[in-house]
């Protein structure tokens, strides 16, 4: 997976919705430290937890597929 693509359109969100990254970890059902460590990392993240993350962003399928590259 691609570190720069996940942890861009996170940014984006974040940005847009004015939303803490405390918060998205919240939404996510992880703690602060273990979203910044996998968005450093994402092949670190479960199916679970990108599913979840893809649904909060609300990414549309192709950005899906974006960040499985």
């Amino acid at each position: 997976m691609s570190k720069n693509i996940i942890a861009g359109y996170v940014a984006k969100y974040l940005a847009v919705t004015g939303m803490r990254k405390e918060e998205l970890a919240v939404r996510l059902h992880v703690s602060y430290s273990t979203l910044c460590y996998k968005l450093n990392d994402p092949n670190k993240f479960t199916r679970g937890e990108l599913i979840r993350l893809f649904k909060a962003l609300k990414l549309s399928d192709e950005e899906r597929l974006e960040c499985m590259k």
